[in-house]
């Protein structure tokens, strides 16, 4: 799980030094990982969704999303 862990890692240095709002490191690396997942895994399993965009606009949309939520409460005003 090196992905996770590094992921992880990413998180933390970035509540340590105040770019994202103080959550559980390793919530957030399971969280984003599994979004990136989840559509992949529900093609491969014919799940029959219709996919309305396309896989790179579906991470920026997903990363924007993370992103946004995770702007420092401080900054948020």
């Amino acid at each position: 799980m090196a992905a996770i862990t590094s992921l992880e890692a990413w998180f933390s240095e970035a509540i340590q030094a105040g770019r994202i709002r103080r959550l559980n490191p390793q919530e957030l690396a399971m969280g984003f990982i599994g979004t990136l997942h989840g559509r992949c895994f529900l093609q491969h399993i014919g799940a029959g969704l219709p996919m309305f965009t396309s896989v790179e606009e579906s991470i920026r949309i997903h990363c924007d999303a993370l992103c946004q939520g995770l702007v420092p409460e401080e900054s948020s005003t």
